[in-house]
């Protein structure tokens, strides 16, 4: 159905906006230390011209800019893991979230508001933010670990799912009215 996704399957995708402060910079550089795997960048940003410039000398990152959502999600479905290198602490990351739903890992930055994804329930896994030797080996650590089972997938997605979201939403609201 998307002929370059096809012949591309990548092992880690990172998709959202492309600016420095996304990681974007350190994220290139990690790839480059890692030309067995097959990586792809989905987005569009300040930084899509380096993107598309970084992946047509190196044969492992794959480039989709301007992409919609459908397509983001099933370049996601066809990866091993996401990789979230932000810079900058990050609220409630939906690329992270949707890697997550989808049954992935996701290599994210040990930035303080982001802790929260590689524990518990989420499978992610921390890289030291900004630097590209250490997004690379977290990558590498993340795609050595068995990939997450059905039932793991299945509590994601019930963790994950809107109704879930209401109902605590509606529980806050109850106990804040005055």
């Amino acid at each position: 159905q998307w002929p370059e996704m096809k012949k591309h399957y990548p092992k880690a995708i990172y998709a959202g906006r492309l600016s420095p402060e996304k990681g974007i910079a350190p994220l290139l550089a990690a790839i480059s230390l890692l030309p067995e795997l097959k990586f792809a960048i989905v987005g569009d940003g300040p930084m899509a011209k380096q993107v598309e410039e970084f992946s047509q000398s190196h044969a492992n990152l794959t480039f989709f800019p301007k992409r919609n959502h459908a397509e983001a999600l099933a370049l996601i479905q066809q990866s091993r893991i996401g990789i979230l290198p932000s810079l900058c602490n990050e609220i409630l990351s939906l690329f992270a979230l949707e890697v997550f739903s989808q049954g992935k890992r996701c290599v994210v930055s040990n930035q303080e508001s982001m802790l929260w994804f590689s524990g518990g329930a989420f499978p992610g896994i921390l890289a030291e933010s900004g630097n590209p030797a250490a997004i690379a080996q977290s990558i590498r650590s993340a795609l050595e670990l068995p990939e997450i089972s059905a039932a793991e997938k299945s509590a994601l997605q019930k963790k994950l799912a809107p109704e879930r979201f209401c109902v605590e939403l509606k529980g806050v609201v109850s106990e804040t009215k005055l």
